[in-house]
């Protein structure tokens, strides 16, 4: 299949959309549900996921591959679901940390990291999001990520720096207290 700078035709559009499927609704789909954490709204997420692909396939320019235009889809999706429901998840959050057992807070130690990784994406603009999603849970690198999104590598750094400034924020509202080692950038 070869999406690059070709202009998909309506009679094979369908059959484009379906060998994207194939190929990578499985990607799609675990990175749906790392940021929504639960397996039927990950789900769901992915056939939206899919669905905006389709409405805009005619769009796909080929500068990505495909894997990349579909994560990249999957990642803002997925963003915007979080921030639509920020509020009441920030709130079920800190009864979570609040009333958990000693013992078991050591155990769930990952789970508040992950919850807190996910409240900090929520927190600050989508486009921010995006690259510090790329850059801290795909563990791209610089180059990678300025070819991809179209920043020069200057204004990567700075808004990486700003996602850890805003984060940090963040993270001492809902963990008094907290030490942080220097920024990585």
């Amino acid at each position: 299949m070869c999406l690059k700078h070709e202009a998909v035709k309506p009679r094979n559009r369908r059959e484009t959309l379906r060998q994207l499927y194939e190929a990578h609704a499985y990607r799609v789909y675990e990175r749906c549900l790392y940021f929504l954490r639960d397996r039927q709204e990950a789900e769901d997420a992915m056939h939206d996921v899919f669905i905006k692909a389709d409405k805009n396939l005619a769009s796909f320019r080929g500068e990505a591959s495909p894997l990349t235009w579909l994560t990249r889809i999957a990642t803002n999706h997925c963003l915007n679901i979080i921030r639509a429901k920020k509020a009441a998840w920030h709130d079920k959050y800190r009864r979570e940390v609040e009333n958990a057992p000693r013992g078991e807070q050591k155990g769930a130690e990952r789970t508040e990291t992950e919850q807190l990784v996910r409240l900090c994406l929520a927190q600050v603009d989508p486009e921010l999001a995006e690259i510090a999603t790329y850059y801290f849970v795909d563990e791209m690198t610089q180059k990678e990520i300025t070819e991809l999104v179209g920043i020069s590598a200057p204004t990567l750094r700075k808004r990486l720096r700003l996602f850890i400034e805003q984060s940090r924020a963040e993270i001492e509202k809902a963990v008094p207290g907290v030490t942080f080692r220097p920024p990585p950038v």
